[in-house]
Formats: structure tokens, C-alpha cells, sequence
């Protein structure tokens, strides 16, 4: 994987866009949201991006965050990292075709389609069981890409990317006209400057976590030791650049903060742009979910297969395809735990992954 491909991935795994930052303004106000989000990359998203661009420099290896565990520590407690982070990963990629499907069925509600039960044959499968086979279907289509290789997943970030932020650009275009910085109140009715912080400080970390996440490709990155720290190096400004502009130019058109809830992108698009804007716009956030899921069942899969090179998995987890060289049994298991967990709602889940 290149330089572009690889900031593209990188920047799905941390960010997957805007999606996830929009609770903010409702949480902290508008000043305070654009303040945090300036601030906090200083106190942690930069000092983690200069770690791993240290590490990954230094030790240039797939498993990354295992490797560098290792070298410090011994193979015992780097194992005892990496798995549960593993177990980490799986449920957070299983949330992502279930948030893609939910999102898909409020935009059909949205446009007066509604979701049904469907018919097959003799039988009639629920809405549950629409949303569980649609779940598993894009496990097993970016399952696919991954065993392609690492370069058809840069690829297809890179045009997901492309994809996701698009109807973001138009609706900052559409909105900053109205927007008037000096009028932007700091913090919501009520609260004091340090509440408002808090309020909003785990959405902003949680929105700049992930930087070592794809470390674990390390050693299929082509020129690992200059490529990261670029990759980086764009990453995580285009990051903190698209947080501001969305921020602001939403805040300009929907100026009410109790409005500012999960899922309000396709309202504030609507805003200022019209219904168009605003169903494109959902049917974004489908692709940021994809993307989502795409890069980090390639950052997950590479734990098991580098387990299993140093003995701690059984030893057939450690082949690669003769052609595509994939670690094709990493990645179908992986992806086999996942399709396990895509049955449960999406509440259990997010429940599920910050626990552990």
C-alpha cells in the first residue's frame, strides 16, 4: 500500500468523517465544540500519531502495537494486549454494517418507503431478519475486498472517502455564508465553562482515537518507515480541518443545540441545502460505514495471523494465499466472529465495545 491509499484507510479507521461528532454541539455548545476540537489533538491525537509514527518507523513489522508490546515487555503481556484489543476490534466492526443498515432503513423512512418484512417464497422473514441478512451480506462483500488484498482495501477507501465527503463539501458550501464567528455563543444555557468541557471531552477523544490501528499492516506498507509518518502527517490535519468546517457550518443552519443529537447530519444538510442534499447526505453515512468496516477488519485480521507466526495460534494461521498473499484464514476467521455478533442491536453492541 502507497502513501495516499494508506492515509485513506488510516483516516476511515480513526475517523470515518464527521459521523460520531455531531452529539458536541448539543453536548458542550458551539464555541466550546470548535475550542475542544482545536485543542484536544495538542494534549492527544498528536503526541499518539508522533508515537506511532515512531514506533512503526523503528520496528516496520505487521502487528504493530504486538510488536512494539514485545519488545518492551516480552511476548506474554504483548499477547495479553493485543487479544483483547483483538476482541475489541471484532465488536467494533460488527457495529458498523449494523449502523449501515440502520441508517439505510430510516433513509428509506425518511423518503415514505418504510421497511418491510420480505417475502421469500413460502416464507416471510421479519424486518429483524432483513437487517441481519443485509448485515451479513456486507460482511461477507468487504470480507471479499479484504482477501484481495491490502491494495484493493486502500483502494476502495480512498473512493469511499471521496464518496462520504462530498455531500459534507456542499453542505459547508451551502452554509457558511451564514455563519457570523462573533455571534457563536460558547457553551449551551446553563452551563459554566468547565461543565461544558466535560461535557464534551469523551466525544472529542473518542472522535481522535485509532491512530496505531493500522500498525498492524506495518510491514505491507511500501516504505513503512517514510510512508506512515506522511500518511500521518496529512491524516490527522484533514481530520481536525473537516471536524471545524462541518462543525461551524452546521451550527450556522441549525443554530437550536438541542437538536444536535446522533444521526442529525441528514437534517442539517437538509438545511441548508434541501431534501436532496439531505438524502444524499444519508446515504453517505452509509458509505463512512462501510469504509469503517472495511479498514478495520484489515487491522484486526492481521493480529491472529501474527499470533500464529510466533506460535501462539496454531501454525496454518500463518499461511498466505499463494497469489494474492492474504493471510486468508486471519480474515475469514475474523470475519466469521463478526457475522456471529451482526444479529444483535446496535445499542448492544456500542454497550459490548466500550465495556471492553
Amino acid at each position: 500500500m502507497g502513501l495516499l491509499p494508506f492515509a485513506a484507510t488510516l483516516f476511515f479507521d480513526v475517523s470515518g468523517g464527521p459521523l460520531g461528532i455531531e452529539p458536541l454541539i448539543g453536548a458542550s455548545g458551539p464555541g466550546m465544540a470548535l475550542l475542544l476540537v482545536l485543542l484536544v489533538p495538542f494534549l492527544y491525537a498528536i503526541p499518539s500519531a508522533l508515537m506511532t509514527a515512531e514506533l512503526c518507523s523503528a520496528m516496520p513489522h505487521n502487528g504493530g502495537y504486538y510488536v512494539w508490546v514485545k519488545a518492551a515487555f516480552g511476548e506474554g503481556a504483548a499477547f495479553v494486549c493485543s487479544f483483547w484489543t483483538l476482541i475489541y476490534c471484532v465488536i467494533d466492526a460488527a457495529v458498523y454494517p449494523v449502523a449501515a443498515v440502520k441508517t439505510g432503513f430510516n433513509l428509506l423512512e425518511s423518503l415514505g418507503l418504510g421497511v418491510f418484512g420480505v417475502q421469500v417464497g413460502p416464507w416471510l422473514i421479519p424486518e429483524q431478519g432483513t437487517q441481519w441478512i443485509l448485515a451479513a451480506g456486507i460482511v461477507v462483500v468487504f470480507t471479499a475486498v479484504n482477501l484481495l488484498g491490502i491494495k484493493a482495501v486502500g483502494a476502495s477507501s480512498a473512493l469511499f472517502g471521496l464518496l462520504t465527503l462530498a455531500p459534507f463539501a456542499v453542505m459547508v458550501l451551502c452554509a457558511l455564508p451564514h455563519l457570523k464567528l462573533h455571534a457563536v455563543p460558547m457553551v449551551n444555557p446553563g452551563q459554566s465553562l468547565h461543565e461544558s468541557a466535560l461535557a464534551g471531552l469523551a466525544v472529542v477523544v473518542w472522535n481522535y482515537l485509532g491512530w496505531d490501528s493500522l500498525s498492524t499492516v506495518a510491514g505491507e506498507v511500501h516504505d513503512a518507515p517514510k510512508t506512515i509518518p506522511r500518511a500521518l502527517a496529512l491524516t490527522l490535519p484533514a481530520i481536525v480541518l473537516t471536524y471545524v468546517l462541518v462543525l461551524a457550518a452546521g451550527w450556522a443552519v441549525m443554530p437550536d443545540v438541542s437538536q444536535w443529537q446522533e444521526g442529525v447530519w441528514p437534517q442539517v444538510a437538509g438545511a441548508a441545502g434541501g431534501q436532496g442534499l439531505a438524502t444524499w447526505m444519508g446515504a453517505s453515512l452509509i458509505l463512512s460505514s462501510l469504509g469503517l468496516f472495511s479498514a478495520t477488519l484489515l487491522g484486526a485480521s492481521r493480529l491472529p495471523f501474527v499470533f500464529a507466526h510466533d506460535g501462539l495460534l496454531p501454525r496454518s494461521l500463518a499461511r498466505l494465499h499463494p497469489r494474492l498473499g492474504t493471510p486468508v484464514v486471519p480474515i475469514l476467521l475474523v470475519a466469521a466472529c463478526v457475522l456471529g455478533l451482526v444479529g444483535r442491536s446496535f445499542g448492544d453492541l456500542i454497550e459490548m465495545d466500550v465495556l471492553v
